[in-house]
């Protein structure tokens, strides 16, 4: 009997092992805090193709954020999900897009999913990504005038986009995540790598002011700590900075 379980206890640990080192290859990218030791979080095979959102357990140390992938729960499987909302009622507002041609609708649907059908009739698009709800409007990532353009958009209607003095010289403008009318967003300038190039900006909702705040990419907030990514080399790591 002794035998036995000692065989199970043995089993059981290397295909712990096994899960693990599978989650070693994953991508990780956006990333919703819930409390101090939980998240949500997307990934996939690479950068350009994350194909699952799930929960996931974090550590905050030394202004890191270390994932504990051993423990990610899936909750959502697609093609290209970006993260995101977490409602009060637990509703997850997230995206589903075709990476390769943006045109594509995947199942005949708005690409933002789960708001209501007054905020899909008004912003009309299946191009939208890296939603975020506040204060019953729908603020997303979309193209521009259909080019390869990126900015902000607040209900089907550019927000933040080049046109500003300050952002002229940028092409990429996405990811808002918005707290206490504060919108942070991601940005790069023409002629810059990607994802090393990546910055973070805010823009204040009430006097329209934009301010730089770091290098980085797919800001979020918890608490005082703005979460966001760094390139090293080849992959992001997750950093947080008090605001």
């Amino acid at each position: 009997m002794c035998n036995i379980y000692n065989i199970f206890f043995l089993f059981k640990k290397y295909i712990i092992k096994l899960i693990t080192m599978n989650n070693l290859n994953f991508k990780y990218e956006d990333i919703l805090v819930i409390n101090n030791t939980t998240a949500i979080i997307n990934r996939g095979s690479s950068y350009i193709r994350p194909t699952e959102i799930g929960r996931i357990k974090i550590i905050f140390k030394n202004f890191n954020v270390i994932l504990q992938e051993e423990s990610f729960e899936k909750l959502h499987e697609g093609t290209y999900l970006r993260l995101g909302t977490l409602k009060e009622d637990g509703t997850l507002i997230y995206s589903d897009t075709n990476p390769l041609n943006y045109s594509i609708k995947l199942n005949g649907d708005c690409s933002i999913k789960n708001i209501n059908e007054k905020l899909q009739q008004k912003i009309n698009t299946i191009t939208g990504h890296q939603p975020y709800y506040y204060k019953d409007d729908i603020y997303y990532t979309d193209l521009l005038d259909n080019n390869d353009m990126c900015c902000i958009f607040k209900n089907g209607t550019p927000l933040i986009t080049s046109k500003f003095t300050q952002l002229n010289n940028y092409n990429e403008i996405s990811n808002p995540y918005i707290i206490n009318d504060i919108l942070y967003f991601e940005c790069c300038k023409r002629g810059f790598p990607r994802p090393a190039g990546w910055e973070i900006w805010s823009y204040n909702l009430n006097d329209k002011t934009l301010n730089y705040i770091i290098k980085g990419a797919n800001p979020s907030v918890f608490e005082k700590k703005l979460i966001y990514s760094e390139w090293k080399v080849s992959s992001f790591n997750l950093k947080y900075i008090n605001i």
